[in-house]
């Protein structure tokens, strides 16, 4: 899972990331520097950034978050210090004094009234009676302190902060046949995330005026007048002059309006730059602990994106980091099908999917995930490592929202302590071992099986089942591709991509919401017939299946399946088994769309009925097939 919070205070950060206060005196020992600006060919153009940078010092975060070398302590770029002053009471009251001379009580202009009454104080100006007084109420003084006294800090950066799976965790600690592998495999998850991450991020390119009349020139070169193919034409004069087209002269240009142009000179602004981003990891092993026992085991990684990154000519810039926010979900997806696809590979595990709460930091809203769990590992065995989740449903209830026991996790919080970590793998084996997780029991569940088929979705199927209240969010839309990516290894982003060119999206008002293209009876169609297509015999769809599980970039798997179906030499044997077990596997995938959250009570009513028919019509196909057998035992 993936969760962020903004850094807006050094102290926080520098002695619980930087200063091993992380449960474990082994903790500091896991951190280290991810991102192409920490490669050695982009840290040349720095004037000696890149040192050893194999681990961060313990005042690296603090060194960096104000401007120096977080190795060396060497300058490096500027921080302006934009904090709120704070007043006094006293201070306040002289500050309302000087706004009753400014304002003229236009909401619009009370803004440029308290920052001139604010310099009023500083200057200790005095009020004479010449002076414009308006009189405040109570009402507007409380109004003008909430929104021009509030504290303000400044923002340093963001923690994200990618934590794997409990049975993940589980066996990193307690499988002891190799545990640098579960070492590499968590490793090389974060780092693949972290340059997933960095794609995101972006500094808003600078552009200067006859860099604005060249893309205008573009505009005018394309556009026809007509209003529908304004942000077409927009987006193709971005194209031309990003690609350094050069403008065709022997176009007409379309005349347009002042008010075009300065849209135009806006958008403009909005171009988004590339840049080279310097994270700073740091690897965690442990929860917090409860009512004084130990922690449980928890790896988890805090992933910190400082505000400066390098641009593409070498300077420290800002950076804008809304699309992590956006894809959020998508990213924590990546990040646990990473994991997912070394335990599978890399040990032999199986993969099994997991319902978890989850809440966005985008739009502050509680959603389900899809994460993984490991066959054979019990709900009692994960409870034994699940202390600060039972002291949580304690408090709140077992019924309780994922708010309300969000908020009670926050508020109870057992100081952290500091523990040698061999002392508490000592512990965590012996609790182990009175679960039955010991080392016979984990080769037992290494089935080294391939399971992923079991888990194998139509493109239709998947983005039916991220629609919500008529239409399909483009950033859910896409976990939903890579979460399915956990349990079949095929690549999620790239099937994302296939659909996203499809006819399956219909463009609406909104950027980043489509219509679909898709009914709920296709995409469950879609869904049997690929089922059925899997029950062939292994001669007759091996390659085919391959080539889903292995190159989903290549082609649709409805389109496999469609193909599959009107090929004659398949047709035969789909018919046939069509019949009674067809209507029973339709029946299964019904149910599974009853417990979908995202499926509407309006599609459930629909499914409920056709789950009736269809359960009428296996009776039918019962007693069909009994009276059969029966006339066959007779002759």
């Amino acid at each position: 899972m993936l969760t962020l919070a903004e850094i807006r205070s050094t102290t926080y950060h520098n002695s619980d990331a930087a200063k091993e206060n992380y449960y474990s005196s082994e903790a500091y020992n896991e951190s280290y520097f991810l991102g192409k600006a920490s490669l050695p060919d982009s840290l040349k153009v720095t004037s000696g950034l890149y040192e050893s940078l194999e681990s961060i010092p313990p005042e690296g975060l603090g060194r960096f978050i104000n401007g120096y070398h977080p190795v060396t302590n060497t300058f490096l770029f500027n921080v302006k210090n934009k904090e709120e002053k704070q007043y006094t009471p006293k201070q306040k009251e002289k500050i309302f004094d000087y706004i009753q001379t400014h304002w003229n009580g236009f909401e619009p202009d009370l803004r440029d009234a308290v920052l001139k009454s604010k310099k009023d104080l500083e200057k200790k100006r005095d009020i004479t009676d010449d002076d414009f007084i308006m009189e405040l109420t109570d009402n507007q003084k409380k109004e003008i302190e909430k929104k021009y006294f509030k504290k303000t800090e400044k923002k340093y950066g963001n923690d994200a902060c990618l934590s794997a799976p409990r049975d993940f965790t589980m066996l990193a600690f307690f499988d002891r046949s190799d545990q640098e592998e579960y070492k590499k495999i968590y490793n090389e998850a974060v780092k693949k995330t972290s340059f997933k991450i960095e794609q995101l991020i972006y500094n808003r390119k600078q552009i200067s005026s006859n860099e604005v009349n060249l893309i205008v020139e573009h505009f005018q070169t394309i556009w026809d007048g007509k209003y529908e193919t304004y942000k077409d034409a927009r987006k193709q004069a971005y194209d031309n002059y990003l690609n350094g087209v050069a403008v065709d002269k022997t176009k007409n240009k379309t005349p347009i309006t002042s008010n075009i142009r300065e849209k135009i000179r806006g958008y403009a602004k909005k171009l988004q730059a590339p840049v080279k981003c310097l994270f700073m990891a740091y690897n965690h092993e442990t929860s917090r602990p409860v009512d004084g026992q130990r922690p449980d085991p928890n790896l988890h990684t805090h992933l910190l994106i400082m505000n400066k990154a390098l641009d593409e000519n070498g300077k420290w810039v800002s950076i804008e980091v809304l699309d992590v926010y956006r894809q959020q979900k998508a990213i924590g997806a990546y990040f646990r099908s990473q994991l997912a696809k070394g335990l599978r590979e890399k040990l032999g595990f199986e993969i099994e999917p997991i319902k978890e709460l989850f809440e966005n930091e985008n739009d502050k809203k509680v959603d389900h995930i899809d994460s993984f769990k490991v066959k054979g590992i019990t709900d009692e065995q994960r409870l034994m490592f699940s202390k600060r989740t039972a002291q949580i449903n304690k408090v709140a209830g077992e019924d309780s929202t994922y708010l309300t026991k969000k908020k009670i996790s926050l508020s109870y919080r057992d100081k952290k302590q500091e523990w040698k970590r061999e002392d508490l793998l000592k512990v965590w084996r012996e609790d182990a071992e009175k679960v039955g997780i010991n080392q016979n029991f984990i080769e037992s569940i290494k089935t080294q099986k391939d399971n992923r088929k079991n888990y194998i979705k139509t493109e239709k199927y998947i983005a039916y089942s991220a629609k919500n209240k008529g239409v399909v969010d483009i950033y859910k839309l896409k976990a939903k591709f890579i979460e399915n990516e956990q349990y079949t290894g095929m690549d999620g982003e790239k099937m994302f991509n296939k659909i996203f060119n499809d006819e399956f999206l219909i463009k609406t008002k909104k950027p980043h919401e489509f219509k679909l293209n898709i009914t709920g009876r296709q995409a469950i169609q879609s869904q049997k017939e690929l089922l059925g297509f899997l029950s062939l015999p292994e001669t007759k769809n091996q390659n085919l299946v391959n080539n889903m599980l292995n190159k989903p970039s290549i082609i649709l798997i409805d389109d496999v399946v469609n193909k599959a179906v009107e090929n004659t030499a398949f047709k035969s044997i789909i018919i046939d088994y069509s019949s009674l077990d067809s209507m029973k596997m339709e029946v299964g995938n019904l149910q599974k769309m009853l417990t979908d959250p995202d499926v509407s009570e309006a599609e459930k009513a629909k499914i409920k009925i056709q789950i009736d028919e269809l359960g009428f019509k296996i009776i039918e196909e019962e007693k069909k097939l009994k009276n059969q057998n029966n006339q066959d035992n007779t002759i």
